[in-house]
Formats: structure tokens, sequence, C-alpha cells
């Protein structure tokens, strides 16, 4: 019994069933208590051997261990948190994230010795590398990448620790991300380029100051002012992210830039901010969050320059403190078509409102959607190659105040979008009622969806004010020239669509989404023994999953509002 070894399983060997069988037969009765305790624990460990060979075995049958270990291995790197190799692109939260790829990549080496073996030997799993996590893990990324470009984090002040292992590898760096802490927020830090390395092939420097948007213990932000941060100029560089600087890095080629991000510094000159983005003259995005401003009452409009940013093709606006520098950004940059403009932040209605904003790239715009869930308001205008983006959250567009909200929405949208030209609308509201006042008088579409996220139709007066508004707002348009009518709603009753009559109408649909977890609603029993009331209505029954999808192509990012997607 004691002697049984892995080794009998050989294929030249006895059949490993019937070994198997054979010690099934032994191990019965009162076999195993005619043996020492030593020799029991002996049975035991080599069961538990076979039953790791078998588990191995069946393993390597999976069809995910069929797979080639580099084909593998780019599949685990789709699950990495990072993306593109790089954690700097809107993500402030660095600590997190860096913890969430060490995790993440930790976990991927404890499933199996085959994927641990893959992770170890591929080099792209190792290529973001966080040098003050400590000397253990950021000299495995250093040793483990081999030649690939790194990614590189540091957090100020620097200690040898962080920039000695760096000093032979600066060739290999293409994003460099410097974390600044509170206390160190007013330093210039004129050491720097005598200890870390030439980066000649970097491509994207982030240099994040952690501090209050309104921190005046910064100096001002001086465009002009200039700190070296590396010992050699930077000649492959062209993306920039800047958050609550006190000053600017030198050795910037700023006019191959294609990529800026500023967000959250002190005050800016305005003249001074114009001509800096003025030397911006390949900048594709750009990104300005929480700017400020400093007043120019003093400066007449003849003394404003227009900036031409001839290939700039997004532009992001973050207005969660104040509308005001947001405004002078559109009034003062030339904005022609193809681009897509994004305003996102508390104060975003509240720059349309400005009645001097001019953009003339929206005039190709055909499709509009309006959401309103009372927590958010979401605006989207869209064309064939040019995109608006209106996203304001915030209690202040709260339901109770939906009347004033809907009205300046209402002007504004009709002052800047090209109104005769939108063809398709959509309205996605737990109100819908309500959200067809921002919708302007001069529309005047083809298409109309309203996605109703209500799941109580109301009762009384309040159903009857539902039905009337809906009433009122399509049949405007059906006067105007409206052919196709689609509406989503959770009711179990056809309230909400008003009575069409037969033939004015090309589509008419009315799609019926279940509450989660049922499989039939009262409207759904009722329609298989009686027609809908509504002639020429095309009524269908879809699952809770199957509300539509509202993003248009390239408005709205898929991940970080901030994102340069």
């Amino acid at each position: 019994m004691t002697e049984l070894h892995t080794s009998s399983l050989s294929p030249s060997g006895v059949k490993p069933c019937l070994l198997v069988n054979g010690l099934l037969r032994s191990l019965q009765g009162s076999a195993l208590d005619a043996l020492e305790i030593e020799q029991v624990q002996t049975v035991q460990n080599t069961i538990s051997t076979c039953l790791a060979l078998v588990q191995c075995s069946l393993n390597r049958r999976q069809p995910i261990h069929r797979l080639h270990p580099e084909l593998l291995g780019e599949i685990l790197q789709l699950a990495l948190p990072s993306t593109g190799g790089c954690l700097c692109e809107g993500v402030w939260n660095q600590a997190a994230a860096l913890k969430a790829q060490r995790r993440a990549i930790m976990t991927f080496m404890q499933v199996c010795g085959r994927w641990r073996a893959i992770v170890l030997e591929m080099a792209a799993f190792w290529t973001i590398v966080d040098m003050s996590s400590g000397s253990a893990w950021s000299a495995a990324c250093l040793e483990r990448s081999k030649e690939a470009p790194l990614s590189v984090f540091l957090q100020y002040p620097l200690d040898a620790a962080q920039y000695l292992p760096l000093a032979t590898r600066g060739h290999r760096i293409r994003d460099f991300f410097l974390d600044i802490p509170r206390e160190h927020r007013a330093v210039f830090p004129t050491e720097l380029p005598t200890i870390l390395p030439a980066v000649p092939n970097l491509e994207c420097l982030s240099i994040v100051t952690r501090c209050y948007i309104w921190d005046s213990d910064r100096p001002a932000l001086d465009l002009e002012r200039r700190q070296i941060i590396f010992p050699d100029p930077l000649p492959k560089l062209t993306r920039l992210v800047l958050k609550g600087p006190c000053w600017v890095p030198d050795g910037v080629p700023y006019h191959q830039l294609t990529h800026l991000h500023i967000s959250q510094g002190m005050p800016l000159d305005l003249l001074s901010f114009l001509a800096f983005l003025g030397r911006c003259l390949s900048l594709e995005k750009l990104v300005l969050d929480d700017i400020s401003i400093r007043s120019f009452e003093n400066l007449s409009d003849d003394c404003i320059p227009t900036v031409e940013l001839p290939a700039l093709r997004l532009l992001t606006l973050g207005v969660d403190q104040s509308s005001q520098a947001a405004s002078y950004v559109l009034e003062n940059i030339h904005l022609s078509s193809p681009v897509t403009l994004r305003i996102i932040g508390v104060f975003a209605i509240d720059v349309l409102k400005d009645t001097r904003l001019h953009l003339p790239f929206t005039g190709t715009f055909d499709t509009l959607v309006i959401e309103c869930t009372g927590e958010y308001m979401a605006v989207q205008a869209a064309g064939p190659h040019s995109g608006l983006l209106i996203h304001s959250v915030g209690t202040r567009y709260h339901w109770a105040n939906v009347r004033e909200t809907g009205e300046a929405l209402r002007k504004a949208l009709d002052r800047v979008l090209p109104c005769r030209n939108i063809k398709r609308v959509t309205i996605d509201s737990s109100a819908c009622d309500a959200t067809m006042r921002f919708l302007p008088d001069a529309l005047s579409p083809v298409t109309l969806r309203l996605v109703d996220r209500c799941v109580q139709p109301g009762k009384g007066a309040q159903k009857e004010r539902l039905h009337d508004m809906s009433t009122s707002g399509v049949s405007r348009f059906l006067d105007l020239g409206l052919t196709e009518l689609e509406a989503w709603s959770m009711n179990d009753l056809l309230s909400p669509l008003p009575p069409i009559a037969p033939g004015s109408l090309r589509k008419y649909t009315f799609y019926h989404v279940r509450v989660a977890g049922s499989e039939e609603s009262k409207l759904e029993r009722h329609a298989m023994v009686e027609p809908p009331s509504h002639p020429g209505v095309d009524l269908r029954f879809v699952d809770n999953a199957s509300w539509p999808k509202l993003d248009l192509p390239g408005v709205r990012p898929p991940c970080h509002l901030y994102d340069w997607k």
C-alpha cells in the first residue's frame, strides 16, 4: 500500500483506471484500520498527488489551454485595468489604479502554472512601473519588461530608490507621470533635471498636483515661466497633462502637441493663455477642466485675438465651478467642422446661455438626443462629421426647477443648433411630458423616439396631464412632417401615446418593456385577447435589458468623461 508512486501511471505501465480501481478496493472495508498513522498519511498524500495530476490533465483539455501562449497573453492583457499600457489619461486616482493593476497581475499568476509562466514571460504585463511602491515590485517590473517601452509613475519628492533604477532606462520611457502631494504644491522642483535621466522617446507627460481648485497657497500660474524637468529636450512628446499646476514644463515642443489637458490651476491671464494655445498648432484634442480666467474688463474686443487650431477635432470643457472661463474659450477659439465639443459639469447649460456664443460647426447636425433623469441632464447632437455633448449633473436641475431649466435650454438650443435641419429626435426621461418642453419651436423632425423611464403611469389628473402633454408635443410634429414614431415604456397602459389617425404615420411602434423579473405584464395579457386601441400601432414586448442605446457615435466618451476618446 505505501509503495504506490505516481510513476505507476506511465503509459508503459498498468492502465491508470485499473490502478485506481485496485486502490479503491484495497481501501474498502477494514484495510485502513490495520495501518499505522504514518502509513495512512502516506496514502492520503499519494491520493492527493493523483487528484492533482488528474486535475492538471483535465485543465490541459480545456479549450482555453489550447490557445497559443501569445494569444492567451493578449487576451489576459485586455482584462487589465490599464488601456494601451498607460494609466495617465483621465484617471486622477493613480494610487488606486496602480494597485488594481498590480492586483490583477497577481491574480492571473495564481490561476495555474501555465498562466503564471505566460505572465512572467510576456514583457507587456510589466511595462507600468510604480517607482513609489517599493524597490521589490518596481525592480521586478523593470527586469521582466525586458526592453519594452515603459510607463513610469513617480511621487515627488524623489528619493534615490525612485530615480536611480531609471538612470540607464530613460530611452525606454514613453509615458511619465509625476505626482506632487499637496504639501509641495507651491514648490518649483529645480533639482529634477540633475537626478532624472534623459527621455528622448517620451510621448506622454502628466504632472498632477494634489490640491484644491481654489487653493490660493500656490503661486500664480505664469505660462511664460517654464520649469526644466529633464536634462534634455523632449523631441517626441505629443501629449501633455497638467492638473493643479503653478508652473509649466520646459523643453516641450508645444508646436507639435496633439493632446493637451489643463485642469484646475491658478487663475490665468486671458491674453497669455490664448497666446499659449496659439503656439499649439497641431492640437487634435484639448481638455480644459475648471480652468480660471482673471478678469479683463479693461480689454476691448479688438485686443483679444481669435485662436485658430486647424487640426482640433475634440474640445472638452469641464465647468463644475464656473461657466465664465468656458465662455471665454468658446468666444475666442475658432471651431470649424469636423470637431466635437463636450461641455461637462454643473454649469454646462449656463455656457449655452451666453448670447454671444456662435458654433458654426453645428450647421450639418441632423440628430438630437435629450436625456433628463432628475439627477443629470444630457444633450447630444451630431451630424456626419461633428458632435456636441452638454452634460449637466447636480440638484440644480431637479424636476422642481424643470420649468426654468427647460425654458433656458430650449432658447439655447434654438440659438446654437440648426433646428430645421434636425430630422431625428429622441427624448429619454422619467417624465417625457416635462422634457418635451425642452425642444425648440423650430424643430420639425421626421423621426421621433420617446423613451419613458417612469414605472408608474400616474393616476387621475397626473395621468391626464401626461396624456395631454405627450399628445400636444407629438401632434405639433405631425403637422410638420413627422413620419416615424417610436415609444418605449414600462407602463401597463398606452395612455402616454396620443391617438394617431390611420395613415398619418409611415411607422408607429410601441415597445412595452417588462419589469425586471416578470415574465408577462398586464398589457401583454390584455393584448392577447383584445387588439390595441391605437389603430396602426406595432405593439412589441421586450425584456428589461432591451432599452435602446442612445449614445451617438463619437459624442459621448465610453469611459471617463475627460478621456481623449
